[in-house]
């Protein structure tokens, strides 16, 4: 069976893998970087891009600093529900960050399937 990390948007975060609650979530910051990486999947995201997203009120070498940290925290929490579960989700490199949905771990999210109802409902044809 296909393990499953399920991330629920609507209302407050609620994240679990497997049906057990991952709650280790040092900030809010890295819940909002959770929240951001999972609805902009599977695309690389410049690291500077969203030290600015999520820093706009400190300077660039904070922010990325405080992204640094963030990323690892995020790290922590995934690894708390399952060893390297992180490494499975999330690709990071010097540049980039990047939320992989394609990994061997099954990504539901309420709001992405709220979106994909949306797009059928405005590809349907009224009669």
């Amino acid at each position: 069976m296909m393990d499953q990390l399920t991330v629920s948007l609507f209302g407050s975060l609620i994240v679990d893998f497997n049906g057990q609650p991952i709650t280790h979530f040092r900030s809010d910051k890295v819940r909002a970087l959770l929240a951001y990486l999972v609805l902009e999947a599977n695309k690389p995201h410049q690291r500077w891009t969203l030290a600015g997203l999520l820093w706009p009120e400190v300077g660039d070498k904070h922010a990325r600093e405080s992204l640094r940290t963030t990323l690892y925290q995020l790290r922590q929490a995934l690894d708390g529900a399952a060893p390297n579960l992180s490494h499975q989700l999330l690709t990071v490199n010097r540049q980039t960050v990047r939320f992989n949905t394609d990994a061997d771990v099954a990504v539901q999210s309420d709001v992405i399937a709220f979106r994909t109802l949306l797009a059928a409902c405005e590809t349907h044809e009224h009669s």
